[in-house]
């Protein structure tokens, strides 16, 4: 992997979908969590949930798969006629007939991960590509003649090779994703240098969510469901907002970011505001003011950020397009 370029360009839509969480040590409960996005609903199933540190085990496969679509595009895509293609259980439609492939090994997975290559490392990697193996993604799309196309596949699939090496392929919404079609880049560098589970959850979050040069704000209250999907209250609900704020300033130092309070509410900023005044601040604010900012409610994937002036939206986790490609070079 890169010393130099750390960063994964990341399906939008799962980074907002609060699949992976903190979990607490013992047995897992399933997963099963469902969003709308645009014209489609997506479904994640599996017999265990996934933790944060299946999300940055995620992370170092779909980095080691931009490296290698770099270095050998032709060798790293795959179809449905690759004898592998079996792995990723495809069920009824398949809407995408391509997708990566990756080879790799067990340690450097674990180091990308940002663990060391030691045996616990690897028994971590190996059970966290058997939950991913095992986790199924349902889509189900209406068309504009109202029929609707369902199916499914799962999230990876991966098997030994020669060597100790291990071949994975990715699910097709990541393999479109990792070639540029509505992805969200996820900063790596950002991300381990952030301490504790929350920090990296809510940085990954964000980086889906909050495009360049623009904010968003939200209340604690709200943001502790997409974190530990469930709300808390009283003494539970106070410790939340505590671990949240904590987490929140954190990612509030990393250069190019911003994060400011007014009682609970959050207001994340990322790169340079636009003030309707012409002005250009990254320097936290008053709760709501006027900015060049996504304005989330009712807003499907197909849309952009608008570029008019309106106003910060407390709003709850809906669909919104990451367009940071249309801001930043890749």
């Amino acid at each position: 992997m890169s010393s130099l370029r750390r960063e994964v360009l990341h399906d939008t839509s799962l980074g907002m979908s609060g699949v992976f969480r903190p979990l607490q040590k013992g047995a897992r409960g399933k997963l099963d969590v469902e969003t709308k996005w645009g014209k489609a609903a997506l479904r994640w199933r599996g017999p265990d949930q996934l933790g944060i540190g299946d999300q940055s085990l995620l992370f170092a496969v779909l980095e080691e798969a931009g490296e290698q679509l770099l270095l050998a595009r032709d060798k790293a895509v795959a179809t449905s006629a690759d004898a592998l293609w079996p792995l990723l259980a495809h069920q009824n439609d398949v809407f995408v007939a391509d997708t990566v492939r990756i080879t790799t090994t067990f340690s450097r997975l674990a180091i990308g991960s940002g663990w060391n290559d030691g045996g616990s490392s690897i028994e971590r990697v190996r059970a966290g590509l058997r939950r991913m193996t095992e986790t199924t993604v349902w889509v189900r799309i209406q068309t504009d003649n109202g029929e609707f196309l369902e199916g499914s596949s799962r999230l990876l699939g991966w098997q030994l090779s020669e060597g100790l090496m291990i071949v994975l392929l990715v699910n097709w919404r990541l393999g479109q994703a990792l070639r540029g079609s509505q992805y969200s880049k996820i900063s790596l560098h950002e991300r381990y240098s952030l301490d504790g589970e929350i920090a990296q959850s809510l940085h990954a979050l964000f980086s889906c969510k909050v495009n360049y040069a623009s904010a968003w704000a939200c209340h604690l209250d709200k943001l502790q469901v997409h974190i530990w999907g469930n709300a808390a209250e009283g003494g539970n609900l106070r410790a939340r907002r505590s671990r949240m704020r904590k987490a929140l300033e954190a990612i509030g130092k990393l250069h190019g970011w911003g994060v400011s309070f007014t009682a609970n509410v959050a207001r994340i900023t990322r790169g340079t505001i636009r003030t309707k005044f012409g002005q250009s601040s990254n320097t936290p604010r008053r709760s709501v003011v006027s900015v060049t900012a996504e304005h989330c409610e009712n807003l499907e994937s197909s849309q952009r950020a608008s570029s008019t002036e309106q106003k910060v939206r407390y709003d709850e986790f809906v669909p919104c397009v990451d367009v940071s490609k249309l801001f930043a070079k890749n």
